[in-house]
């Protein structure tokens, strides 16, 4: 396999920097919003090449034909490290920045 381990690594919050940052909002009353995010994956580009023989759900014109897939599948080395690279870009484009402390820790300040 040529693909580099840093591409297959993907990173996750620790539970203590949970735990701390309730307890630190809990201290200041300040709103915490959580969160959990369900099939994740269907939305995300693969970057690495992968290749099948397209069967009866293809339709009988395209059965035995190879199609590229291009979105992540369940099982690809690469799934979790392009999910976070979704993950950050996203957070990012909504005002999101990751904590000093822990990179898995992010905070949007609010004018509220």
């Amino acid at each position: 396999m040529d693909i580099l381990d840093n591409e297959m690594y993907s990173s996750t919050v620790k539970g203590i920097s949970v735990k701390l940052l309730h307890a630190i909002a809990h201290s200041e009353t300040l709103d915490v919003l959580c969160g959990d995010i369900g099939n994740a994956y269907v939305n995300i580009y693969t970057t690495e090449k992968v290749y099948a023989k397209a069967g009866l759900e293809f339709e009988e014109k395209n059965v035995g034909k190879i199609i590229v897939i291009q979105k992540l599948l369940y099982g690809l080395a690469t799934l979790c490290a392009r999910f976070h690279d979704h993950l950050v870009d996203t957070l990012r484009s909504m005002d999101f920045q990751p904590t000093q402390f822990n990179w898995d820790v992010w905070i949007c300040h609010s004018n509220d």
